[in-house]
């Protein structure tokens, strides 16, 4: 565990979002308790939590939380959602060791998928049976091909989205969707 982050709020035009409750209560007030089991009353601060801030065309979002960790997923997805109406280009079933990374590659037309197998122990024990759902700026019909591994099963396109299936991911894959030629 290391230090709680806080962040100081100077920008007019910045809009806290929540603010940080410490998670325990006054020790002589029995009646009162807070744990990870409750709906914790705790310490309520001044100190933001989660600030949304208007940078040029775009946003800064600050959550003082680590936000890599799977169980903030969801309160990541509903603020990208609730303030640019982004919507998450890639979603999976895979576990929390395959890491993915979508990059949009405009000067060919594809789009590249990246699965990395990150685990502490080397080599790393393999993942089986998992499945990507990528639906970035996908076009009507798409070729789906491993450029990179062996780890590719097959792939579906289902309403704008392309749901790819691995076999296998040893450590490292490397996939192309782009536009099928006719």
């Amino acid at each position: 565990m290391g230090h709680q982050m806080t962040v100081n709020v100077t920008d007019a035009s910045s809009k806290t979002l929540g603010y940080l409750t410490l998670p325990f209560s006054d020790p002589g007030n029995a009646s009162k308790f807070s744990s990870i089991h409750s709906n914790p009353p705790g310490v309520d601060t001044d100190s933001p939590a989660i600030v949304v801030t208007p940078v040029g065309e775009g946003l800064s979002i600050y959550i003082a939380a680590t936000v890599d960790l799977n169980y903030y997923g969801a309160l990541l997805d509903g603020i990208l959602r609730e303030h640019t109406g982004i919507r998450w280009s890639c979603d999976s079933t895979a576990p929390e060791c395959v890491e993915i990374t979508v990059f949009d590659d405009h000067e060919n037309d594809r789009i590249l998928l990246h699965l990395v197998n990150y685990q502490s122990q080397v080599p790393p024990i393999p993942v089986c049976d998992f499945a990507v759902n990528v639906s970035h700026r996908l076009p009507g019909d798409v070729e789906v091909k491993s450029l990179f591994g062996k780890s590719l099963k097959d792939a579906v396109l289902r309403d704008g989205t392309a749901e790819i299936h691995f076999d296998r991911l040893d450590m490292y894959s490397i996939v192309e969707i782009r536009a099928r030629i006719k």
